[in-house]
């Protein structure tokens, strides 16, 4: 029998109830007495079911009177069968092998005397795995027993009268004659209780009825089963939790208010709540493949409309878990401090918090995850490593920023290990400008900003205007939020991930040290791992961090922040751009299988993912590998003379040397460039060489002015250039100059490049 059958309509019915109407229908069955109260007593002893309170769970009876196979064959026997099946009625739970089979000559009897299918009937396995989607197929049968019974006489049909006796949801007669029910607290009080009762009962439906889906879906083979299992995760284990669960509050619900244990409910459950979070984790993900997959699904819109009805299924679990803090704070505040569980309560609603908390981290962390793919797949002309060098992904957003005194609107990823700076590209732009939604997101790096270089957050907020100014080891950047809420988040994530870099910074710094052979050559191999994620260009060398703070055992090639498309945004080779990569703890009961993920690739670098360095011939690979093995024995000797802190200076020494002499256009001649400085109203021609330092264009530029202009410079000029974007762009580094000397090549004098000059501005 498919599970989508055992789904039953919304009438006000619930687990817990219908366990509870067949309990007293198979009391009404003399020969089953003796084992329900058998059942009935152990379960005052304590019960998984239902742990507040004990002795009144009807599923933990039914469960373990099912399980012991002969009060089974004593039903069989009921509905008068021509063979009687052998009742063995000294069996229990500890000897489950005469229990099974029992089991087995009553499923055995039912399918050769009654005719019954395997569609309406369970296996031994299903009774005996603690899950209620299992049991709701036992019960389903034991029903269809009763039905013949009723329909030969032998039972009476009270199913009608049962209905009627029901209380209405969420009341109960112990609450209406509670004499303190009379104050306006306590009535407040009784309210609470029944909106907890009456929507956790309804939430339990829609879980249900989603899971029915879900079953209909896979027997009528709408989507494939892989789909299946990323749209709906761990579906399965969430409903038996939250069946269990409700049984817990339906069982407080009956009680008088000053019995009720609701706050032992949620601190016992507490670990089990770890059902949330892959289903809420997958929600995102869930849902665009809601959207993808709903002309396939459109074949089953009479059970759930797949463009609305699907998503507000999916969202319901997390909705939920956010609403029990709430409903226990309320209580609470019904709650006399001098009644004898309050404290009780205090500690459930710190304890669902908890919950809730690392349900939202883990759905952060997977919609993260996959923001990061989408950015590996969106972002053009990525030169440096992989995106997961940075560490993990802690926000991204799309705010006003002030990055080297240019305010632009960006894209904003923080990482552990840097703050990425990205724009849309032109092209993007014009799309999104003429409405074509289907032209996908495009972005290109600004900048790369090291969490390791701030050196002050400073958070701002007057007159409903926020700022969030960071400032760098050599600039600022000014973050522009649009409400205090974003203003908050920013705030209070980037001094976490900043703090969090200084604490395992300190941690590293003060840990112990391994000199010797081994560590020589991991740094090397790092060293070599690294540069290989880089294109072959000639200011490769650039990417190494000169500044000498110890943190080398972290960032073997730190990468330093740039202040044009950001450091790893530069390509001078000629090579094809860079093609980039698509890409229940504590409860035995609990199903919950591993949320299905594209796999990552964190642990490894893919040679496909960037831009790789041409391949070298064959003499100048030999005279790499022969140049790397001399330096690998000078990183060996220095190891044994003057400890750890020499090797990474060798190594950082042989990498810049490797690189130098695969970039003769940098190190072996030097050609002169024009630069024409703006400074002010005038402009003044200066002739340098093409490798040129920064501080040695500074004292040419200030000297130029003071000469032509008899100008005394206060203070230190401030050098710009224009980027292909008409962007400003502050020079702060050797490598700066380059790229501003660069940067001529994609001007229109491309032809005559002795003509060509390069424009800075100076304040």
């Amino acid at each position: 029998m498919s599970t989508a059958a055992l789904t039953k309509p919304d009438d006000g019915s619930t687990f817990y109830g219908d366990c509870q109407r067949l309990l007293r229908r198979l009391r009404k069955v003399p020969s089953l007495t003796t084992f329900l109260d058998s059942q009935q007593e152990m379960c005052t002893t304590g019960s998984s079911y239902c742990p507040f309170p004990s002795g009144t769970n009807p599923v933990t009876t039914l469960w373990n009177t099912f399980r012991l196979g002969s009060s089974l064959c004593a039903l069989f026997n009921a509905t008068e069968p021509e063979t009687l099946l052998e009742v063995d009625e000294e069996a229990t739970l500890e000897n489950l092998k005469a229990c099974k089979h029992g089991v087995y000559h009553f499923l055995l009897a039912c399918k050769n005397q009654l005719g019954m299918t395997d569609e309406n009937m369970f296996t031994i396995t299903e009774l005996y795995q603690d899950d209620t989607n299992k049991f709701l197929k036992v019960s389903h049968t034991v029903e269809l027993l009763l039905q013949r019974m009723v329909e030969k006489g032998l039972l009476e049909d009270d199913t009608a009268e049962e209905e009627g006796e029901m209380p209405p949801t969420g009341a109960n007669e112990s609450q209406s004659t509670d004499p303190l029910s009379s104050t306006a607290q306590e009535r407040l009080r009784k309210q609470t209780v029944k909106e907890l009762l009456i929507t956790e009962r309804k939430y339990v439906k829609d879980l249900e009825k989603l899971q029915g889906y879900m079953h209909e879906l896979q027997a009528q083979k709408v989507v494939s089963n892989d789909i299946l299992r990323n749209l709906f995760a761990n579906l399965n284990g969430l409903v038996d939790f939250q069946r269990r669960f409700l049984i817990g509050v339906e069982a407080n619900a009956e009680l008088p208010p000053t019995e009720q244990r609701f706050g032992a409910l949620f601190i016992q459950m507490e670990n089990s709540f770890t059902a949330y979070e892959p289903f809420c984790a997958n929600y995102t993900h869930a849902s665009e493949i809601a959207l993808a997959e709903a002309p396939n699904l459109m074949r089953l819109a009479h059970i759930v409309e797949p463009t609305y009805g699907l998503p507000s299924l999916l969202i319901k679990p997390v909705q939920r878990v956010c609403k029990y803090p709430l409903l226990l704070s309320q209580l609470a505040k019904l709650m006399s401090p001098d009644e004898p569980y309050y404290q009780e309560l205090l500690d459930g609603l710190v304890a669902i918090k908890r919950v809730a908390d690392r349900v939202n981290e883990t759905q952060r962390k997977e919609e993260n995850f996959i923001e990061l793919k989408k950015l590996e797949k969106i972002i053009e002309n990525w030169n440096g490593p992989s995106l997961s060098y940075f560490g993990e992904l802690h926000m991204f957003d799309k705010l006003s920023a002030t990055v080297n005194d240019v305010e632009r609107e960006c894209w904003l990823y923080l990482f552990d290990k840097a703050l990425l700076v990205c724009k849309e590209t032109a092209a993007s732009r014009k799309a999104n400008k003429n409405g074509n939604s289907k032209k996908p997101l495009a972005l290109h790096n600004k900048a790369t900003l090291l969490i390791r270089e701030i050196r002050a957050v400073v958070p701002t907020a007057r007159n409903g205007t926020y700022s969030v100014k960071i400032d760098w080891l050599n600039s600022e950047t000014i973050l522009s939020p649009v409400n205090e809420e974003q203003f908050k988040l920013w705030t209070s994530t980037i001094e976490k991930v900043r703090d969090a870099y200084k604490a395992s910074r300190l941690s590293k710094q003060t840990g112990p040290r391994h000199p010797g052979l081994t560590r020589a050559h991991s740094n090397l191999s790092e060293l070599e791992g690294h540069e290989a994620n880089w294109n072959s260009d000639d200011d490769a060398v650039s990417f190494i961090d000169q500044q000498d703070d110890h943190d080398d055992d972290e960032v073997p090639l730190s990468l330093r922040r740039s202040s044009s498309k950001g450091i790893l945004n530069r390509s001078r080779s000629q090579s094809n751009p860079a093609h980039v990569h698509s890409m229940g703890a504590g409860y035995p009961p609990m199903s919950m299988p591993p949320l299905p993920r594209v796999e990552n690739s964190y642990g490894s670098q893919h040679p496909g993912h960037l831009s790789a360095p041409a391949p070298p011939s064959h003499s100048s690979y030999e005279q790499s590998q022969a140049f790397l093995g001399e330096q690998f024995r000078k990183l060996q000797l220095a190891n044994e003379r003057q400890g750890p802190e020499k090797t990474y200076l060798l190594a950082d020494q042989a990498y810049r040397q490797r690189r130098s002499a695969s970039s003769p256009n940098i190190h072996n001649h030097s050609t002169n460039v024009k630069v024409r400085i703006n400074y002010h109203e005038d402009s003044f021609m200066l002739v340098v060489p093409s490798d040129v330092t920064f501080e040695e264009l500074l004292k040419k530029v200030e000297k130029k002015i003071h000469l032509c202009s008899g100008t005394r410079i206060e203070g230190r000029l401030r050098i710009k250039y224009k980027d292909e974007e008409n962007d400003l762009i502050l020079i702060n580094t050797d490598e700066d100059v380059q790229m501003a000397f660069e940067n001529r090549n994609n001007m229109e004098a491309r032809q005559n490049e002795l003509a060509m000059v390069v424009d800075i501005y100076v304040s």
